[in-house]
């Protein structure tokens, strides 16, 4: 008897800016991903099946010297390491396709936004569309009650006091006790959100024992 192993896509993104979030994903405004990871890993022996961490040659735009301050990638040296984005989004939805049980991210709306604005550049609106609808698990959301950060000074402003949103580094922190290293590279904010999301599991599973 064939076991159907159980797949999911750790991903994360770094790019040249912040989406215009009121604009459409086509917008030419719209920033551009500079480096690209994902891990395909079975969700029961928790192990890599495969892996993937790539920078992406610039094509006529740069990375902005407050981005490069705090990811080290400079816009040489995407030049220099980087393939082609065609290239990079083909390994990317092709690890894509093999996950059974969708995709994981911190923030998952974030990311999946900037893909959605490279399927809009690269692919066409009926791929950035399936890319939408498909399944998404988000880790941010998911341990926000979890960690039980205190609001920050604008929610407090604005009447909310419900917990602010970890940021990776505070979520990874929260359930490892050791602080992330290498924040703000895509491959290890991914091994981050892996540790993180299987801790939620493991969590989960307790309070039903």
């Amino acid at each position: 008897m064939t076991t159907i192993m159980r797949t999911a896509l750790f991903y994360d993104s770094e790019t040249t800016g912040f989406p215009l979030f009121k604009e459409p994903s086509e917008d030419p405004r719209q920033p551009h991903i500079f480096q690209l990871a994902a891990d395909l890993v079975d969700l029961d022996t928790r192990r890599t099946v495969a892996s993937m961490c790539q920078l992406i040659k610039p094509a006529g735009w740069v990375i902005p010297p407050d981005v490069e301050a705090l990811t080290g990638v400079s816009t040489e040296r995407a030049a220099m390491f980087g393939l082609g984005v065609d290239v990079v989004l083909d390994m990317f939805f092709s690890m894509w396709a093999m996950a059974t049980h969708g995709r994981i991210a911190h923030n998952e709306q974030f990311d999946a936004r900037l893909v959605r604005i490279a399927c809009m550049r690269h692919r066409d609106t009926a791929f950035a569309d399936h890319w939408k609808a498909g399944p998404a698990f988000c880790i941010c959301t998911s341990s926000t009650n979890i960690v039980n950060l205190p609001p920050s000074p604008a929610m407090v402003k604005a009447g909310r006091n419900n917990p602010k949103q970890p940021k990776l580094s505070e979520a990874y922190e929260f359930f490892t006790g050791q602080p992330l290293q290498n924040a703000h590279d895509a491959g290890a904010d991914v091994a981050a959100c892996r540790v993180i999301y299987f801790a939620l599991q493991d969590r989960q599973q307790q309070a039903a024992a």
